[in-house]
């Protein structure tokens, strides 16, 4: 697939972080899956990243490729409250607003304030890398079913790190 990335925002103030990102995490791909282009048309996928955090998404609704591309447009919103404008990965999209258009995502390209160290480990050679001591681990609130589920399984094994935060 074609990938074409581009920030919302246009001139000297926009935030391009996730757009830079992604374009660092397909460089640093041993065996990348998708092509990153530089032409929208030659694109069979364009990604709007950083949404400015407006109630009226009018930067998103004005973008200019959304006229001519809308129907290989999506968008990658990582603040509280989903736009709804365009399919897309959001990090908050509720139960009513998935039925295929989103889907929800993780923090993980959010602005350099918000980096979390052990996520942040894909640009250190593996050779580099210290040996892991879990296995995976989940922390968050115990407020719905499926949690539950997770917080009540009894793990046997001592490197799972499970917590109600």
């Amino acid at each position: 697939m074609k990938i074409y990335s581009t920030p919302c925002g246009v001139g000297p103030s926009a935030t391009a972080f996730a757009d830079r990102t992604i374009r660092r995490l397909h460089a640093a791909s041993e065996q990348p899956l998708h092509q990153m282009v530089s032409d929208p048309d030659a694109a069979d996928f364009i990604l709007i990243s950083n949404l400015p955090l407006e109630v009226d998404q009018r930067a998103l609704r004005n973008h200019p490729l959304l006229p001519r591309y809308v129907h290989k447009s999506y968008a990658l919103w990582d603040s509280w409250n989903t736009p709804r404008l365009l399919p897309g990965v959001y990090v908050n999209a509720t139960r009513g607003s998935l039925f295929g258009r989103f889907r929800t995502g993780s923090y993980a390209l959010l602005h350099p304030d918000f980096k979390n160290p052990f996520v942040e480990a894909f640009d250190v050679p593996p050779s580099s890398r210290p040996e892991p001591d879990l296995l995976f681990s989940f922390l968050g609130r115990n407020c719905h079913p499926c949690r539950a589920a997770i917080f009540g399984a009894n793990y046997l094994r001592k490197d799972i790190l499970i917590e109600d935060t």
